[in-house]
């Protein structure tokens, strides 16, 4: 008897756990380095990928859930989601941000790529 219910339990949880992998999304990111005057194009290491979705309760927006990633030495990152509307914001040292809006359904891939362009003021923080 308790082994029964001890398979039984251990059973529901592979199966919540196959559910919920299957009710992302997965959101792939790459960034590049735009072609500009003196500079080549190119992966960019080390970029910041911020991911924020909203709901809009009675005219009110509200930040529901946000993520951020790191892209890898080739540029990339991937970042599971839940399905919904995202606010994608793309930014590293030295070139200029970028934002996006994709939808993520689930089970599906949505891609991103981004060329950040060379940013025209280098901004440094206060002291």
């Amino acid at each position: 008897m308790k082994r029964s219910l001890l398979l039984v339990c251990v059973s529901l949880m592979f199966l919540s756990a196959a559910a919920s992998a299957q009710e992302t999304g997965r959101l792939d990111v790459t960034v590049e380095r735009a072609a500009a005057m003196g500079s080549l194009a190119g992966s960019v290491v080390g970029a910041k990928v911020i991911v924020m979705h909203w709901t809009d309760s009675g005219g009110h927006p509200s930040l529901m859930q946000d993520q951020t990633a790191t892209t890898n030495q080739m540029g990339m990152c991937t970042i599971n989601l839940p399905p919904g509307t995202y606010d994608i914001f793309v930014a590293s040292s030295e070139l200029a941000p970028m934002a996006f809006r994709r939808d993520i359904k689930a089970g599906a891939s949505t891609s991103l790529s981004a060329s950040l362009r060379p940013a025209p003021l280098h901004f440094r923080p206060v002291e």
